[in-house]
């Protein structure tokens, strides 16, 4: 396996074992802290850490699990095969929640949301049937989207004395 490959399923063990391991405690009171944030949170930025190569990486990992997506939307989904490729035996992430995540956050890239605020995004863009829906009509959140624009704009005014 390549270097990119390794260092991919290394990523992916970590995530698993920190996952496992959150599980063991008390439940946070904070959803940010939950253990399926932590695990949807270190998933979406393994994937999209390793983008730029993480396509044949990926694939080549999927393959050897012999689990290769049968359905079109899922085939054309990085998150899906990524998390895939996190979990092939389905441990941590069950067959459900695979399809549930790989949508919210395939939600989230399209937004440019950093992995930092994945949590807080999701829970700001209603439930998973209105993000279905959203992503089969191709259409983005604007009201998250003017937010980014107003965030992003240089500020302007006095500056101090």
């Amino acid at each position: 396996m390549s270097e990119a490959g390794e260092a991919f399923e290394q990523g992916a063990e970590e995530i698993l074992n920190l996952y496992r391991e959150r599980r063991k405690q008390t439940r946070p009171s904070a959803p940010f802290d939950w253990p399926e944030s932590l695990l949807k949170r270190e998933c979406y930025n393994l994937i999209q850490k390793h983008s730029r190569w993480s396509g044949r990486v990926i694939t080549s990992i999927v393959k050897r699990w012999e689990c290769i997506p049968e359905q079109i939307t899922y085939a054309q989904n990085k998150f899906y095969w990524g998390i895939l490729a996190i979990d092939p035996e389905a441990d941590c992430i069950s067959n459900p929640s695979l399809s549930k995540y790989a949508k919210e956050m395939l939600y989230a890239d399209l937004h440019g949301v950093p992995p930092e605020y994945l949590i807080g995004f999701l829970s700001q863009s209603g439930n998973l049937t209105l993000i279905r829906e959203r992503l089969r009509r191709h259409e983005l959140d604007q009201e998250f989207l003017n937010f980014r624009k107003r965030a992003n704009r240089p500020k302007t005014g006095h500056q101090g004395p």
